[in-house]
């Protein structure tokens, strides 16, 4: 008639203590259960003090720095080789169009500092304007034949190979064989970062195809009498537009593919070609969109309403779906890609999105209005060593939440954070809350203080727990009893245990006697690992239960 257990479970505050499984808990605070046992979490360490600098969000470089911004932005790495540099991408600068900034000149900027903040003066506007002035061209010599109408146009391009979507088209020249024609090119002033233009003309197929490149310069004339078949490549960037001004949300999938959002329009950039953002690239949902994120073979499109997905390769011919469930995005910092399926809050709970199937998995943990009390509009959501960490402003519920997908397990945490990064290359996580202005370590520090509450083990008769053991890594650890405590009075918070004891080995100990009680709950804490518990009316049964 006593109590074992030997694998720990996670905290479920929705059902009534007493019809819990034996090794679930109804409160559970900073305990790591990724082997299984009661292994508390351990404190944050100070990595960089901050002085004063009230940070909205970090970035991990690939030199290995944490650059820090004021802004709260979304920002997005480089998927391509970048010519030698690491660009990230980044939308939401107050006032701000989409930028971009080089890392890697960054990072020489500021020498051997391991943290600094950037200013808007290290970036630069995404995207390349496509040219508004015009060629001009006209027919040169004598010629005999049919004539082939023609007409041209020009692009800007970049040092980095960029290349801008082309310029309205020229006048229309017929051609005869034997004739040139003479092309007049007078370029407006050009952005930032243009090096050369280059020059296409259309073929006897309508397609503008590659004619010429020319460094920039002020102004350039040139005759064309080339054959189509000494032509080059098809023109590949009409349509390819800067991010539109008011994009947000900025995400990374795969493919190369950049997605952002704003009012009811998601957008697509070119695959690999993260300054181009087609028009045609573009679909609209009957809600406001919340957040982006990219996820089982498409986007989950997170909205104040009804969510979709969009799946496809390519941004030119995808596929957009409705998901048939009200599940809102209340929090879009909440969301997160978790590999299979992605996180994120909702007004009814902690939802799990798989393509098209969407499950509220927290609620067998909390009820709506126990979550609801989370102030879940608030979530910071990070993936961490397989973990879903979720950072909240509810205070009395001490700061945090963590979900272990693999057994569904929760509990809260006294870890807070306002923003993160994560260094995957040391599988490091880096945390900052601007009450404390300091960049720390997730679990640099000493174990942190856990407590573990246990069900409610009810038995048929009165009985006297004579005896106790506690298996655990090291001592002490504490053990306490709840005596005939009715879900409606018992807190966790506020309720005194009938019994205590500061447990200092692994012996058996006695437990006082003159009470007797038919309904129990147990207390575990302190800050050392622990195996098991076994509980019996005296040693002889407590023998029998290991």
């Amino acid at each position: 008639m006593g109590i074992a257990i030997k694998n720990f479970g996670g905290m479920v505050k929705r059902t009534d203590p007493s019809l819990l499984p034996d090794n679930m808990a109804c409160h559970s605070l900073n305990v790591d259960y990724l082997a299984g046992t009661l292994k508390p979490l351990k404190q944050q360490s100070t990595v960089y003090m901050n002085s004063g600098n009230t940070l909205k969000n970090l970035y991990w470089t690939n030199a290995g720095r944490i650059v820090g911004f004021r802004e709260d932005i979304y920002w997005a790495k480089e998927a391509t080789k970048g010519y030698g540099k690491e660009w990230v991408y980044v939308t939401g600068w107050t006032g701000q169009p989409p930028l971009r900034a080089s890392m890697t000149e960054f990072v020489l900027s500021i020498n051997n500092d391991p943290f600094a903040i950037i200013s808007l003066a290290s970036f630069t506007t995404l995207g390349i304007p496509a040219p508004t002035v015009p060629l001009v061209v006209e027919t040169r010599g004598e010629g005999n034949g049919v004539a082939m109408a023609r007409a041209y146009v020009w692009t800007w391009l970049t040092q980095y190979g960029e290349e801008s979507a082309p310029s309205p088209p020229s006048n229309i020249i017929d051609v005869k064989p034997g004739q040139s024609a003479w092309i007049t090119l007078t370029p407006n002033l050009p952005p930032a970062g243009v090096t050369n233009m280059r020059i296409y003309r259309t073929d006897a197929t309508g397609n503008y195809r590659f004619l010429a490149e020319i460094i920039y310069g002020t102004a350039w004339e040139g005759g064309d009498d080339r054959a189509d078949y000494l032509l080059g490549e098809i023109l590949q960037t009409e349509g390819w537009f800067p991010p539109p001004s008011a994009l947000s949300g900025l995400k990374s999938g795969p493919n190369g593919t950049y997605a952002g959002f704003f009012n009811n329009t998601v957008a697509f950039s070119q695959p690999y070609a993260p300054y181009a953002w087609p028009i045609d690239f573009q679909y609209n949902v009957d809600y406001p969109i919340v957040a982006v994120q990219a996820n089982s073979g498409g986007w989950l499109i997170l909205t104040t309403g009804t969510p979709y997905f969009i799946y496809g390769s390519n941004p030119a011919n995808m596929t957009m779906a409705k998901v048939n469930v009200n599940q809102a995005c209340i929090a879009p910092r909440s969301v997160v890609d978790m590999g299979e399926y992605v996180l994120y809050a909702s007004p009814d709970g902690l939802i799990a999105a798989r393509g098209m199937d969407f499950q509220v998995i927290s609620k067998k943990v909390w009820t709506r209005d126990q979550w609801m009390a989370l102030v879940p509009s608030t979530m910071v959501g990070c993936a961490y060593q397989g973990r879903y960490i979720g950072f909240v402003a509810d205070q009395t519920q001490n700061s945090s939440f963590i979900y272990y997908p693999e057994d569904n397990y929760f509990t809260y945490a006294t870890v807070s954070a306002s923003t993160y990064v994560v260094h995957l290359a040391s599988d490091s996580l880096y945390l900052y809350h601007f009450n404390r202005d300091r960049v720390e370590l997730w679990g640099g520090g000493n174990a942190l203080s856990m407590a573990w509450f246990s069900k409610r083990f009810t038995f048929p008769m009165s009985i006297n727990l004579g005896a106790a053991l506690v298996d655990a890594a090291a001592y002490p650890v504490g053990f306490g009893i709840y005596l005939d405590e009715s879900p409606s009075t018992f807190s966790v918070s506020s309720t005194t245990p009938s019994v205590f004891v500061v447990v200092t080995s692994r012996k058996p100990f006695k437990l006082p006697a003159g009470y007797l009680g038919n309904s129990f709950r147990i207390l575990l804490s302190g800050a050392n690992e622990i195996y098991g518990l076994y509980i019996g009316q005296d040693i002889d049964e407590l023998m029998e239960l290991m």
